[in-house]
């Protein structure tokens, strides 16, 4: 689907009845080059949603907004122009955007897909902060390997600490009535090009305008080794399961990507109840 097609006329003419500064929020799924877009759009002066949290439907004078990781959530009452902020370690800064339901609800939302077979590695593989795993998941649940951290993270009946991950690795993505807030994911595998066409697209830079940050993503980035490499049949047969429905909806196997779509709607994606199996649905479907 076209980006013509995802955000008509009609819809970016109410994107940009906002301030400028309210015409933008970005969903960061962790591992998928969401710091560096979150920097792109600070430079180009629009509020950012930082760190991993989602919205909730319910957008009042106060904000939900959670950390999608674990049972915290966070309660604001956010005052254009100062944005309020927990204690640092929690890394978390509620955009005021968020207090503004008539702002939110016009304004453009974006988040990033990735290749899950590439995601699982680089969430196993993170490091900072002292970390072993992102947000130091290895050290949490004891695992030793890669084998171990993609039979925990595959099985419904483990207790994975990142619960909301555990449901849906596109959790954030959605409200709590469990449809999608989205208007548009696109691919990271082709992150800069793909960020730099939506942005024109919407009228936010010029064709010929540069990034005010530049980045460097693409299909293999784990220390320049192939993410297939780690690997075997036991976790690809795993993977291929869990995500049966992403990677066939959004175009990805194991060897990478399957179409040459970068952009997609999620309108019509639902979130199934984790009852009926912790799965991700499409509405008709």
């Amino acid at each position: 689907m076209s980006l013509s097609k995802i955000l008509h006329s009609s819809r970016l003419k109410t994107i940009h009845k906002n301030p400028h500064s309210h015409r933008a929020v970005f969903i960061h799924i962790p591992k998928t080059g969401g710091t560096w877009i979150t920097k792109n759009l600070l430079e180009m002066n629009f509020l950012a949603i930082p760190d991993h949290g989602y919205c909730t439907a319910e957008l009042s004078p106060a904000i939900a907004y959670m950390r999608p990781y674990n049972e915290c959530s966070y309660i604001f009452n956010g005052v254009f122009p100062e944005p309020p902020a927990l204690e640092i370690d929690t890394k978390i800064i509620a955009s005021s955007i968020l207090s503004l339901p008539d702002y939110y609800t016009s304004a453009l939302k974006l988040s990033v897909i990735r290749n899950p077979f590439d995601w699982l590695v680089s969430y196993w593989m993170h490091k900072g902060d002292g970390h072993d795993g992102w947000d130091d998941i290895n050290h949490i649940h004891g695992i030793r390997g890669f084998e171990e951290f993609v039979t925990k993270y595959c099985d419904p009946n483990f207790p994975w600490h990142h619960w909301r991950f555990h449901i849906s690795k596109l959790f954030q993505i959605f409200r709590s009535d469990s449809r999608s807030q989205l208007d548009v994911l696109f691919k990271f595998e082709n992150l800069n090009a793909n960020f730099k066409d939506l942005m024109v697209h919407c009228g936010f830079l010029e064709k010929n305008d540069r990034l005010p940050v530049e980045g460097k993503f693409g299909f293999i980035n784990h220390k320049k080794k192939d993410y297939r490499s780690y690997y075997n049949d036991k976790t690809r047969e795993l993977v291929e399961k869990r995500f049966e429905f992403y990677l066939s909806r959004f175009g990805y196997d194991f060897d990478g990507v399957t179409t040459q779509q970068q952009f997609f709607s999620p309108k019509n994606l639902t979130l199934d109840l984790p009852a009926k199996g912790l799965k991700l649905i499409e509405v008709g479907s």
